[in-house]
């Protein structure tokens, strides 16, 4: 077992430690029974400890719902084996690279080769998906009123996942 795990587990019986928030830095006095706590990451002014343990971090989780996630969700199930991920902005990806987008829960942007792409805004009177000011060349931007059409979304999303399986796989980034 980890030195920071051993530190959090012999003071989590304590009320005052049990308490604080995660990410907390416990240190256990070598001067007596006495526990100090700093309640940030920062360096503790305590120089007499005999250990250190920092409180595991948790993941905020956040369940968006709504119509039209729930449309997005429907529009992912039609492809056997694809899955939802992320929380706020839901997306997929496969070898990491995304490939569908729901931007803050309102807004698709799918990802197209470029054929795909141009017959796409050509067709449906789009543009290409922007976020935050950053235009995404290689996305597109799905009208509001397409979202309700899973049949004819179903289309791109399938010429969507298939650019993705053929682009270079990204390396995944490991959680330490």
């Amino acid at each position: 077992m980890p030195r920071a795990e051993r530190a959090w587990k012999r003071h989590a019986s304590d009320a005052e430690t049990a308490s604080l928030p995660r990410n907390s830095i416990v240190l256990r006095c070598a001067g007596g029974a006495r526990t100090c706590l700093q309640r940030t990451t920062k360096q503790a002014y305590c120089w007499n400890f005999s250990e250190v343990g920092i409180l595991p971090a948790t993941k905020k989780k956040i369940n968006v719902t709504g119509p039209i996630v729930v449309l997005y969700e429907q529009l992912i199930a039609t492809i056997p084996g694809l899955e939802r991920k992320g929380d706020a902005n839901p997306y997929t990806a496969i070898n990491g690279n995304m490939f569908t987008l729901l931007h803050q829960s309102s807004r698709l942007a799918i990802r197209l080769p470029e054929d795909k792409r141009e017959e796409f805004v050509k067709k449906y009177k789009t543009t290409l998906f922007e976020a935050y000011g950053v235009v995404m060349k290689e996305y597109v931007a799905v009208p509001d009123a397409m979202l309700n059409n899973t049949k004819e979304l179903k289309k791109y999303l399938e010429f969507s996942y298939e650019y993705a399986k053929i682009l270079k796989a990204k390396p995944t980034r490991k959680k330490s």
